[in-house]
């Protein structure tokens, strides 16, 4: 990710301060699974820094696809033991490839050894979306209910516990917790001839994509599912942001109200640039 400094040379401060250091931990989200480095939001992050700031920013990657808060959360998945095991054994095998482990806490564990005795500036950190699985989310059997207490169980306490890591380690650094989107959207509403349409999305992810389809061949229950989907989509999204926000605020309180070291960013991922079940 180069510096903003390239196409903007006048925006750097000319007395030359020494560089910020950005340390970034998190899932696919936060690591910019299929992104190119220059499209990547922390990478514009980092940018949007060094304009603001006319000082050069350092990143340090530590996210990556497939990452979870806890280990201890592929323990309630439907692999249950087995899988935990497998997952144990797998190392770096790139940050593209949808893998457990390292854990998020890992990841801020390595960082804190390996960027010992810098001082760390920001933190960017997202989490908890794979502790709770994926697969749930796209369950259409599952319930409001069930995806509310799901979400709280996995999104609360895990990442108020994950803050106070971060914390403990780089007590000066700005973190800065990410949401996330509604994983499928009933479509882009559109007004045609006085009717309300829901036009398709043009998200290409193919795994996503496969799944809606196949979904789709089975007439009899296509509708149905797929308004389940909606629901549960709109449910993850509102009841992550509300549990998410309420861990920073709770984070906050106990680092020191004043300081407001830690802050939530609510991602706006409009239903056009969506996954749809139209």
């Amino acid at each position: 990710c180069h510096s903003a400094f390239k196409e903007n040379p006048k925006a750097k401060d000319s007395t030359n301060p020494p560089s910020l250091v950005m340390a970034v931990f998190g899932d696919s989200i936060m690591w910019g699974q299929g992104l190119r480095e220059r499209d990547k939001f922390w990478c514009r992050a980092k940018q949007w820094l060094e304009l603001k700031t006319g000082r050069e920013v350092e990143p340090y990657m530590y996210a990556h696809a497939g990452a979870v808060i806890d280990e201890k959360s592929l323990l309630t998945q439907e692999s249950g033991k087995d899988h935990y095991e497998l997952v144990l054994k797998v190392d770096e095998i790139g940050e593209e490839v949808n893998v457990s482990f390292p854990t998020i806490n890992e990841q801020v564990q390595t960082a804190a050894d390996k960027l010992k005795g810098k001082k760390v500036d920001f933190v960017l950190v997202d989490g908890c979306i794979n502790d709770l699985n994926f697969r749930t989310l796209m369950n259409a059997g599952n319930t409001k209910t069930g995806i509310d207490g799901a979400t709280t169980n996995f999104c609360g306490k895990p990442m108020l516990d994950l803050l106070r890591h971060i914390n403990k380690n780089f007590p000066s650094a700005f973190i800065i917790v990410t949401g996330y989107y509604p994983l499928v959207y009933k479509g882009l509403p559109v007004e045609k001839d006085g009717k309300v349409e829901f036009k398709k999305g043009t998200a290409k992810n193919q795994l996503t994509r496969l799944l809606l389809r196949q979904l789709g061949k089975n007439v009899a229950v296509s509708k149905k599912t797929f308004e389940n989907l909606d629901e549960l989509s709109r449910t993850w999204h509102e009841a992550s942001n509300k549990i998410l926000k309420s861990a920073v605020d709770d984070a906050n309180l106990e680092f020191g109200e004043h300081k407001k070291l830690v802050h939530f960013a609510e991602l706006h991922f409009p239903p056009e640039y969506g996954f749809s079940t139209k």
